[in-house]
Order: structure tokens, then sequence, then C-alpha cells
């Protein structure tokens, strides 16, 4: 769920005005990869855009693929789909089921 909502707001990125800040902060990301930077301490590792980037590479597509595609909001709600009908979006909903179960059978105990 979170993927997908992730996903979707890429679209939403990629589609605003090329003068915005959001959208040129995520295309100047895709161009150019920020090896050196760091995240401050006490932050997660990944920023939001390095979980999109780590989600399309398990599905082998590149960032700068999807950002083209992004710019037909239909085309890009078909690929969000095709995305999420594969691994990457049911991984984290059985995730989610795992730990409900869990945490269910931890308060029948």
């Amino acid at each position: 769920m979170i993927t997908e909502q992730n996903f979707r707001l890429f679209g939403h990125i990629a589609r605003s005005a090329p003068d915005e800040d959001h959208h040129r902060a995520v295309a100047a990301a895709i161009r150019k990869s920020q090896s050196d930077w760091k995240r401050p301490p006490g932050r997660p590792n990944d920023a939001w855009f390095g979980a999109i980037e780590s989600d399309l590479r398990l599905l082998n597509i590149g960032p700068s693929y999807v950002w083209k595609k992004a710019a037909s909001q239909e085309h890009w709600r078909s690929i969000v789909d095709m995305l999420c009908s594969r691994t990457v979006c049911h991984e984290e909903e059985e995730e989610e089921e795992a730990i409900k179960r869990r945490d269910a059978d931890a308060r029948d105990q």
C-alpha cells in the first residue's frame, strides 16, 4: 500500500510544472546520483526517492524510464497497477498481514 502511494506521488510530481521545486528536486535526483550524500544521524537511511529507486530496482526498471512514462496520467496508472501486481506491493501487504496475525496471537496468549 505504501509503495503504491509512493509510485502515485512520484507520478504526480513528474506531471507537475517543471518550474516547481518538487519537480526540479526529483528531476535532479534522477539525473545525478547523490552517492556522497548521507542523511543526518538519527534519520532513516533511505529517503523517499531512495525507497522508490529500491522498489524499481527489484523490478529491474530505472527511475528515468518511469519519470518519462509518468507524464501521461492514464499510462502511469496502468504502470503502477502493473508494478503493484508484481511482487513489490504484494510483499508489503503480506508483511502487514503477518504483523496483524502476530499481534493477534500475542493478545490471545
